[in-house]
C-alpha cells in the first residue's frame, strides 16, 4: 500500500520558490550593475597616440607633413603680341641674368607698325614746325597792323596840335580843326582794337600749338608702344636665376599673353607643405618650424596658411628656407604654456624637395619612304591635271608618287602652299569622289582709312571627299584667313565658294550658322573646351543646336565619337583634369560628333609638346584612313608631310 509523503512535497515546493527568488535577485543585481557602467574606452592605433607619464609643464605638439622647396620669386614671361618663335637660345636649367636673351620672335606686322609710327611722329613734328612758322608769320602781320595804327594816330595828333594853333589865329576854319579831332579819335579807337587783336591772337597761337603738340605727343606715345612691342620680340629673362620651363617650340605661333618661359630665383627658397586637414588646426602664423632636408636642418616660420582645403590637405608656406636640395622634411613644433593655463602653440614640418623640371620630347625616327617636295612660292597652281584626285589611301608616300603644289595666294613676298598626295592610276581607278569644297577666284581684302591689305588673291581650291589637305606657309600669308572663309566664319571679298554643293555667297548669317553646324567640324589650336562642362557635355554641345536629335541619340553619338579618339573612359571628367593631348582628343571628338562633311584643323598641335603632337597627328591620320575629309593648317613640315 502506498502512502503520500506531504512533508517531502512541501520541501520541494519551498526549494522552487527559493531558487526562483534567488534568480530574480541576481538578474536585478546584474541589471543595476550594467546600468551603472560608464561608456567603454575608445580604441586607437598606437602610432597615433602620445604615451608618457602625466607631468606639469609645457606641451609640445608635433605636426609632420610632406611638401616641396620652391623659389620665393619666380615669374612667367608672356608674349606682348602675337608672333612666331624663331630661335630658342636658352634651354630649361640654364642660369640667366636679367639681360639674358631667352628667345627671338618675329612678327612682320609689328615691324610695319613701328615704321608707320615713326613716320607718323615725323609727320606730326613737321606739322608742328609748319604750324608754329605760320602762326608766327600771322602774329607779325598783326603787330605790323598795330604799328601802322599807332603811326597814323601819332600823325593825326601832330596835325590836331598844328590845326589848334592856326585855328586860334583864324587862319583855318574851326570846322577843319574839329574834323581833325574826329579823325584823331577814330585812329585812337583803331589803335586800341589792333592792340586787343594782337593780345587775342597770342592766346590763339598757344591754343593751336597746344592742339598740334597734343597730336604729336599721341603719336610719340604710339611710337613708344610700338618700340616696346618690337623690343619684346627679343625675349629677355628679366630676373637673375634659372630657367625652369619653356613651353614653346621653334616655329610655333604664340598668341598675345601666351606664356613663353618661366624663370625662378633659386637663391631664396621657401617650403610649401601639404598638411592634413585634421592637423591644420594645430598650425598658426609666425610659428617656428624646423625643416629636415636630409642634408641638414633649416629653421623657418609659417608665413601663410591657405584658407581652402585641396584634396584633404591645407597648403602651408614656410619662409627662411635656403637649402637648395631637399628630399623630405620633418617639422618640430613650437612650445607653449601648460594646456590648463593657455592654448598650446603649434608648428608644422616635413617637405620633400622639388626635383628639377624636365621635358621629355619624343624622338621621331626618320621615315625615308615619305617624300615631301615643297614647291617654291610662284609655282603654277592652274592648269594642273584635274583627273588625279586623292580619295584616301592606306599606304604612305613612296618614291615616284605624283605630287602637286597648288598656289593659294599672290601676296608678296609670302604665299601659301598646299601639299597633297595623289593616288596612283590603279588607286584612282578604284575610287571616285565628289567635291566637298570648291573655291574659285577667291579674294579677301581688309580695308582701313589708310591701308588696304590683300590677305588672299585669286585663290583656287578644290577639296574632294576623303582627301587630307595641308596648308602651310609663313606667318602673315593668310592661312588663318583662308581657314576662316572655309569654315564660314568670314566671307570673301570676291569669288565663289561652294560647300558640299551649297553656294554660300548668298546665304544669311543664320543660314551660314546652320550649314556650318551641319557640314563642318572645327579643331582649334587652343582646344576651346568649356571648363564648367564635363567631357561628355563638351562633345554633346554641337548637337544641342540641332533640331530633331533626341537625348538618347545625342548620348549614343557622343559615346561613339569618344570611343573613336580613345577618351570614352573620361566621360565624367572636366577639362582641367585632362592633359593637353587629352583635351585635344576631346576637341577632335567634338568636331566628329556631328558627322561633318569636312574637318578643319587650325594648328591642332601648336599648343602641344612633340609627344602629344605626334599622338594627335596619328589620330588624324587614322581618321583619314577611315574616310574623313581633313583640311589642316600647320607650320610644322613633319606634320605637313603626313597629308
Amino acid at each position: 500500500m502506498d502512502f503520500q509523503n506531504l512533508a517531502l512535497k512541501k520541501q520541494k515546493r519551498r526549494r522552487l520558490w527559493l531558487g526562483g527568488g534567488a534568480s530574480v535577485i541576481v538578474i536585478a543585481a546584474l541589471a543595476i550593475g550594467i546600468a551603472r557602467l560608464g561608456p567603454a574606452l575608445p580604441t586607437a592605433h598606437r602610432a597615433n597616440l602620445w604615451i608618457g607619464t602625466v607631468q606639469r609643464g609645457d606641451l609640445t605638439i608635433h605636426v609632420r607633413a610632406d611638401g616641396v622647396l620652391v623659389p620665393k620669386l619666380s615669374r612667367w614671361i608672356a608674349a606682348a603680341s602675337g608672333a612666331e618663335v624663331d630661335h630658342i637660345l636658352v634651354r630649361p636649367g640654364a642660369t640667366v641674368t636679367p639681360d639674358t636673351v631667352l628667345m627671338r620672335l618675329s612678327n612682320p606686322e609689328v615691324q610695319d607698325r613701328l615704321a608707320s609710327a615713326q613716320s607718323a611722329v615725323a609727320e606730326a613734328e613737321a606739322d608742328l614746325a609748319a604750324k608754329r612758322t605760320s602762326l608766327q608769320s600771322q602774329l607779325l602781320d598783326e603787330r605790323a597792323a598795330l604799328a601802322a595804327a599807332r603811326a597814323a594816330y601819332a600823325s593825326a595828333k601832330i596835325k590836331v596840335d598844328a590845326d589848334a594853333t592856326v585855328a586860334a589865329k583864324g587862319i583855318i576854319p574851326m570846322v577843319q580843326y574839329k574834323q581833325s579831332l574826329i579823325a584823331l579819335k577814330q585812329l585812337g579807337y583803331r589803335e586800341q582794337i589792333e592792340q586787343q587783336r594782337v593780345a587775342v591772337f597770342g592766346g590763339n597761337i598757344r591754343a593751336q600749338l597746344a592742339a598740334v603738340q597734343a597730336a604729336l605727343q599721341q603719336q610719340r606715345s604710339n611710337l613708344a608702344l610700338r618700340q616696346r612691342q618690337v623690343a619684346a620680340l627679343t625675349v629677355r629673362a628679366g630676373l637673375a636665376g634659372v630657367v625652369q620651363e619653356i613651353p614653346v617650340q621653334e616655329g610655333q605661333q604664340v598668341a598675345p599673353g601666351a606664356n613663353l618661359a618661366r624663370v625662378a630665383d633659386t637663391r631664396s627658397l621657401m617650403a610649401r607643405l601639404q598638411v592634413p586637414e585634421v592637423q591644420a588646426k594645430d598650425v598658426a602664423l609666425a610659428m617656428p618650424v624646423s625643416v629636415d632636408t636630409h642634408d641638414g636642418l633649416i629653421d623657418g616660420t609659417v608665413t601663410r596658411i591657405d584658407p581652402a582645403v585641396h584634396e584633404g590637405s591645407v597648403r602651408i608656406e614656410v619662409g627662411s628656407a635656403r637649402q637648395a636640395a631637399a628630399r623630405r622634411a620633418a617639422r618640430s613644433v613650437g612650445r607653449g604654456p601648460h594646456p590648463r593655463d593657455a592654448p598650446a602653440q603649434r608648428a608644422v614640418g616635413g617637405a620633400p624637395g622639388a626635383g628639377a623640371v624636365r621635358r621629355h620630347d619624343l624622338a621621331v625616327p626618320p621615315r625615308p619612304e615619305w617624300r615631301h617636295r615643297h614647291a617654291r612660292a610662284g609655282a603654277s597652281g592652274r592648269g594642273v591635271d584635274r583627273s588625279r584626285r586623292n580619295t584616301g589611301w592606306p599606304r604612305r608616300w613612296r618614291s615616284g608618287d605624283p605630287v602637286r603644289h597648288q598656289r593659294l595666294g599672290q601676296i608678296q613676298p609670302h604665299s601659301h602652299s598646299m601639299i597633297r598626295r595623289f593616288p596612283t592610276p590603279q588607286e584612282h581607278a578604284m575610287t571616285t569622289a565628289a567635291s566637298v569644297i570648291t573655291l574659285s577666284d577667291v579674294r579677301k581684302v581688309f580695308q582701313t582709312d589708310e591701308v588696304e591689305t590683300h590677305a588672299l588673291s585669286d585663290v583656287h581650291l578644290d577639296i574632294r571627299k576623303g582627301e587630307f589637305v595641308c596648308i602651310t606657309g609663313p606667318s602673315g600669308c593668310g592661312k588663318t584667313t583662308l581657314l576662316s572663309i572655309l569654315g564660314l566664319l568670314d566671307a570673301p571679298s570676291a569669288g565663289s565658294y561652294e560647300l558640299n554643293g551649297h553656294a554660300v555667297a548668298t546665304l544669311g548669317l543664320r543660314q551660314r550658322a546652320r550649314l556650318r553646324n551641319a557640314e563642318i567640324g572645327f579643331i582649334f589650336q587652343a582646344f576651346n573646351l568649356i571648363g564648367d562642362l564635363t567631357v561628355e557635355e563638351n562633345v554633346e554641345l554641337p548637337l544641342t543646336y540641332r533640331s530633331g536629335i533626341g537625348r538618347a541619340e545625342r548620348r549614343r553619338r557622343v559615346q561613339e565619337a569618344l570611343e573613336q579618339v580613345g577618351m570614352a573612359h573620361r566621360l565624367r571628367h572636366y577639362p582641367a583634369q585632362l592633359s593637353g593631348g587629352q583635351q585635344q582628343r576631346v576637341a577632335v571628338a567634338r568636331a566628329l560628333v556631328g558627322q561633318p562633311a569636312i574637318l578643319l584643323a587650325d594648328e591642332p598641335t601648336g599648343n602641344l609638346d612633340s609627344r602629344n603632337g605626334d599622338a594627335v597627328m596619328q589620330l588624324l591620320t587614322e581618321l583619314h584612313r577611315k574616310g574623313s575629309t581633313i583640311c589642316m593648317v600647320t607650320h610644322d613640315a613633319r606634320y605637313a608631310a603626313l597629308a
